[in-house]
Parts: structure tokens; C-alpha cells; sequence
């Protein structure tokens, strides 16, 4: 789910005391019940998994329906199927939408373990087979449509929560008639989430250890440069049976510079930041 996020095609929304970028719809709002639902249903899973695989794909049945109950059906047997195939907790997050057509359409994210998968070709492919079998319908692949989030790291949790509040637009649900415009999977977390608990979105000394180990890394090709440059200059090449040598010389000397300051973090002497 790589792609840019700026100003003008988002807009800021807070949730628990952070701020988030979501989708800015053309016209109208967000539902809140729904994107609020979204931010729940992310903590769900990453109080079930460290790392959490989220796929989009949308959905065409072949003929129209006033209600969600063929939908529901579906996802609900596609649920069962994909944690017998994955051995691991699933949900999922769906959104129906009708604009010009006359069938409606749905939008749909899975949520697995981001250890048991971490590409969704093969993922695609078994849903799409399986909605043609079960509704005649087809199922249309969405680009950039899959990532993985990680619990406490914000910088891995933010393009997915943008990616999905696109699903909780206003805009295209106002002929869904008496059918809800979404439906989600109601799993329950591991542990009881506090409403204030923020930890699962956001943890301080997770994004404090990221965040410093790539510095760590900046610093060390840095430094690798320089030594090559200096190389350069005096025999015209760099040695690559050398490379190693000061790669693991200027790690080892940043790691230890890292356990201290990571020391420092648990006695509170340094204060993460965001």
C-alpha cells in the first residue's frame, strides 16, 4: 500500500489523543460509526499479532440485491476458510456502494497474520474463484492493495488506516436503501482494550527503537562512504574482502552506542519521540 499521502487528498482525524490521515472525499463526509469501527477492528487484530496483513479487493455480483445477507454469507464462509488455510485469526471490513449502476458493489479488507502471509496474489486469486463460484459475480483487483501493520509502530499503521478510510466515504452509499452500508467481522480482542489504551497504535519505545536503528543504519552507510572515498582516492578501488571488516567493525560500535541508549530509555533518561 505504498503511495503518497499530502495535504490535499487527506485530512487529519484524531483517535485516541493521535492524529491520523484519511481519505478526503470529493464531496460529503466520512460515516464515523464506520471509520471508527476501522480503528477497532486494526487494535483487534494487533492485540492477536505483533503483525497484521491486510488486503483490499472489490467485489461485482452478477445481479442486484436489496439486502447484505448474500454478502454476509460469503464473507462469513470465506472467514472460516481462510483461518482453516492460514491457521490463524481473521476479519474483515466491508463496504456496499451503488452509484451509476444498478448492482451494487462492495468494497472488502481481510485481516490475517502477518506471519502466516505476507503477499496477496495467491490470496486474490482463491477469493476471486471462490465469488465467481459463489455469486457468478466478479471480483476486481485493487492497486498498491496490501500491506502489513505492526503493533506500536505508527509509521507502518498510518497508510493502512488511510487506505481503508477510503471504504467509510459518504459519497456512493446513498442508494443502499434499507441494506447497511457496512458489515465487519466481530472478533474479539486477546485482551480488553481500555478506550484509553493507545499502546497497540502506538507505542513510544516501538517507534523510539525504529526509528533509532535507522538512523543507525543512515550512520553506518555514511561512514562506509567515507571510507570508501578515502580508498578511492589513495588506490583508486575498495577492496570488497575489506567491506565486510569495517561493516561489522562500525555496527558493532553503533550497537553498543544503541544498547546504551536504549539503557537510558528504560531508566527514563531519554524521552522518545513520535
Amino acid at each position: 500500500m505504498s503511495f503518497i499521502i499530502t495535504k490535499h487528498n487527506s485530512l487529519t482525524y484524531v483517535y485516541k489523543n493521535h492524529c491520523y490521515q484519511i481519505y478526503k472525499p470529493k464531496v460529503k463526509k466520512h460515516l464515523k460509526n464506520a471509520l471508527n469501527r476501522v480503528f477497532i477492528l486494526c487494535e483487534t487484530m494487533l492485540s492477536h499479532y505483533q503483525r497484521v496483513f491486510v488486503v483490499r479487493v472489490d467485489l461485482h455480483p452478477r445481479q442486484y440485491s436489496p439486502t447484505n445477507k448474500g454478502i454476509g454469507l460469503y464473507l462469513q464462509a470465506e472467514k472460516a476458510k481462510l483461518q482453516k488455510l492460514y491457521n490463524c485469526k481473521v476479519a474483515y471490513f466491508c463496504t456496499r456502494e451503488q452509484v451509476s449502476s444498478s448492482i451494487e458493489h462492495y468494497h472488502v479488507v481481510f485481516m490475517l497474520s502477518g506471519h502466516k502471509i505476507q503477499h496477496a496474489s495467491r490470496l486474490v486469486d482463491s477469493l476471486s474463484i471462490s465469488w465467481q463460484e459463489f455469486s457468478g459475480g466478479t471480483l476486481r483487483k485493487v492497486k498498491r492493495s496490501y500491506g502489513t501493520m505492526t503493533r506500536g509502530n505508527k509509521a507502518s499503521i498510518d497508510p493502512i488506516i488511510y487506505r481503508i478510510s477510503y471504504l467509510t466515504k459518504e459519497h456512493s452509499k446513498e442508494l443502499n436503501g434499507i441494506a447497511r452500508n457496512f458489515i465487519s467481522s466481530r472478533l474479539k480482542p486477546k485482551l480488553a482494550i481500555h478506550k484509553h489504551d493507545e499502546l497497540l497504535l502506538v507505542d513510544p519505545q516501538t517507534t523510539f527503537t525504529k526509528n533509532y536503528k535507522k538512523l543507525l543504519f543512515i550512520k553506518t552507510c555514511h561512514q562506509l562512504s567515507k571510507n570508501h572515498n578515502k580508498t578511492s582516492q589513495k588506490h583508486g578501488w575498495l577492496k570488497m574482502s575489506e567491506l565486510p571488516v569495517s561493516l561489522h567493525a562500525i555496527t558493532h560500535s553503533n550497537a553498543q552506542t544503541e544498547d546504551n541508549h536504549q539503557l537510558a530509555f528504560k531508566h527514563g533518561q531519554i524521552t522518545p519521540k513520535e
